[in-house]
């Protein structure tokens, strides 16, 4: 049996990722300025034990075990997001990843404090190497293996949605406090949320057994 290990091995780095979201939260959100170094070499130990965790090729046998197994929708579903997240980490070197959290905790952080004396300057050349790093990212993700992907929704789907609404009409109004502090109304279209929707079942690989709640 592989699907068992193979889930218990993802439940054990969901405990992880659980772990770096409460220490990114906490550095900004408590953590004093002069701790940034120190936690920034420990999320970059944490992120990239949670790579390799994933990447690793024992990973890849069993996801080819568990996808000969009789599997319920649910477990296949899983099994297809499982592999996409091995291929994306497969992809790309564990040394990358380390670089990219460390020059990231390091942009952000500068950030904090240059937004505050409008001092941009200050923290242009570490936004750099984050850019440098991401396009280093994206070039491996570009040679990776692509998962297995289900057709868009057919085109009837689109048409009947259109019968209803026009896609252009406004689906809802959200409020965010927007990148610059400042609260606002952002309006959600139909043809938006049927956009988002189509390239979510895409990228998850879902097919049209799936329940999505």
């Amino acid at each position: 049996m592989a699907y068992q290990p193979l889930h218990e091995r993802f439940a054990r780095i969901g405990h992880l990722e659980h772990a770096e979201a409460m220490l990114s939260w906490d550095e900004a959100a408590m953590m004093p300025v002069g701790a940034g170094e120190t936690r920034a070499g420990a999320l970059a130990a944490l992120r990239t034990m949670i790579h390799e965790a994933i990447a690793a090729p024992e990973v890849g046998e069993l996801l080819a075990g568990a996808e000969a197994e009789d599997l319920d929708p649910w477990q296949r579903a899983n099994v297809r997001c499982i592999e996409r997240q091995w291929r994306r980490s497969s992809a790309v070197p564990a040394a990358l990843a380390t670089a990219l959290s460390e020059a990231r905790s390091a942009s952000e952080q500068a950030w904090r404090q240059a937004r505050a004396n409008n001092d941009w300057p200050a923290v242009a050349g570490k936004l750099a190497a984050v850019v440098d790093l991401v396009r280093e990212e994206a070039a491996a993700l570009a040679d990776a293996p692509a998962p297995r992907r289900m057709p868009l929704p057919p085109a009837s789907r689109e048409g009947a949605l259109a019968e209803a609404h026009d896609l252009d009409d406004c689906h809802s109004i959200i409020h965010t406090s927007g990148t610059a502090g400042r609260a606002k109304g952002v309006m959600l279209t139909y043809g938006g949320l049927w956009a988002s929707a189509a390239a979510s079942a895409l990228n998850l690989g879902l097919d049209p057994a799936d329940r999505w709640l």
